[in-house]
């Protein structure tokens, strides 16, 4: 919940059912101007799409600050028009004009649409500049969910300006997996700009609420003065 969910993360769960496995489709909204996408019954997805937009919503890409994904599509905030966008945030008005542009509700959430469906990355305030490229933490995430070797996994940001680089928390599935079998995996599917500086944690579980989303905030503090964190050549 709030985060969006990895297709391998839902086909690890589609597994558990091997007789009748359960219909699993995604929703985005927000409170700003509630839900905007779903599927339709009886249409299912397995691409990690959070769905098409439901009646009366229109999404559109603003890609001034586009990140380029590891497939080659282009991604950048998602704003949302409809009937149920809020008005304004009461008493905050430089807050209301940032968020709501001629008419449109910036989302904070950067994706993009194709084939009618939208796909969101992560949010906005979560991406990494490594080398000013723009690095998704859920991106690197879904990548080293593909491997045998891990369990769960949350990646953040860590270091200032030029030394800014990915930290992953890694939850194994055995001691055998290293830090190095992992960054071999990541070069599979990953440009090499998101993987060189990447730092490896492994650790016994991944702090989240009680809605299942990764705070990355108690990692951030977990890792101390994150200016000091050296990147892992």
């Amino acid at each position: 919940g709030g985060a969006p969910l990895a297709s391998e993360l839902r086909q690890k769960f589609l597994d558990i059912f091997q007789l009748h496995p359960p219909r699993v489709v995604q929703i985005w909204g927000m409170t700003e101007g509630g839900w905007f996408t779903t599927f339709k019954y009886p249409e299912d997805d397995a691409s990690g799409s959070v769905g098409r937009p439901v009646p009366g919503c229109e999404i559109t890409v603003d890609c001034n600050n586009a990140i380029q994904l590891s497939d080659g599509r282009i991604a950048g905030e998602l704003y949302m028009r409809g009937p149920s966008i809020m008005t304004e945030y009461i008493g905050a008005p430089e807050a209301t004009s940032d968020t709501l542009i001629n008419g449109w509700l910036r989302t904070g959430d950067i994706g993009y649409v194709h084939d009618g469906k939208v796909y969101v990355v992560d949010r906005a305030k979560d991406l990494i500049k490594v080398n000013c490229w723009q690095v998704s933490p859920t991106e690197v995430e879904s990548a080293l969910l593909e491997s045998p070797g891990v369990e769960d996994v949350a990646v953040i940001g860590v270091g200032h300006g030029v030394d800014e680089h990915p930290m992953a928390f890694v939850v194994r599935t055995s001691d055998k997996c290293t830090a190095q079998d992992l960054r071999q995996h990541l070069y599979q599917t990953l440009a090499r700009y998101k993987v060189v500086y990447c730092e490896f944690r492994f650790v016994d579980s991944i702090p989240k609420s009680a809605s299942g989303k990764i705070l990355r905030k108690e990692l951030k503090r977990s890792v101390g003065a994150v200016g000091q964190t050296r990147r892992q050549e």
